[in-house]
């Protein structure tokens, strides 16, 4: 593999997978006060909860650490395969 591409790759597996520890901390906290939200679940099935713009991405690139942590997809069907106690 050529330099670039390496780095490419490195660049795409860091922005994906970085969180701002502070957002971290303010996901967790999002969660801890709305403990029956389903990340998954449509609004309506979240009694109208919807989570805000900038947790959700948060989130995103938190599954997205723990999937390459896991060594596993980021597919729905591996969600399993992931705790609940880090969400």
């Amino acid at each position: 593999m050529n330099l670039e591409k390496r780095i490419s790759k490195l660049e795409d597996n860091i922005s994906k997978t970085h969180i701002d520890p502070n957002l971290d901390r303010e996901l967790t906290e999002w969660f801890k006060s709305n403990p029956e939200y389903n990340p998954f679940a449509q609004s309506e099935n979240n009694n109208g909860v919807v989570m805000p713009e900038h947790l959700n991405r948060a989130f995103m690139c938190r599954i997205d650490k723990l999937s390459c942590e896991r060594n596993l997809e980021s597919t729905f069907c591996n969600l399993s395969e992931i705790d609940k106690k880090f969400f």
